[in-house]
């Protein structure tokens, strides 16, 4: 099935263009795999980006808990120690 103008598998290069030879077929072919490749490494790296933010986040809500959970085990000892 063609989308958007895309080729989304052998069958639609085959129907889509008029292959005079195996060479062309093969070139073409290897055209859109090779354009099929750097789309998924771009998507690839769009997606760790995303995931190290994510993890930058994470990583500073969970300093701010731990900042939290030691101003309270503070107070606890303060509490622990008063008459």
């Amino acid at each position: 099935m063609i989308q958007h103008g895309k080729i989304n598998d052998m069958t639609d290069l085959k129907n889509t263009v008029d292959v005079t030879s195996s060479e062309e077929y093969e070139r073409l072919a290897r055209m859109h795999f090779a354009e099929e490749h750097a789309r998924r490494e771009k998507e690839t790296e769009e997606n760790m980006k995303e995931l190290g933010r994510q993890l930058h986040a994470f990583v500073k809500k969970e300093a701010q808990l731990q900042r939290i959970e030691d101003k309270l085990d503070q107070i606890l000892t303060i509490l622990e120690k008063a008459p």
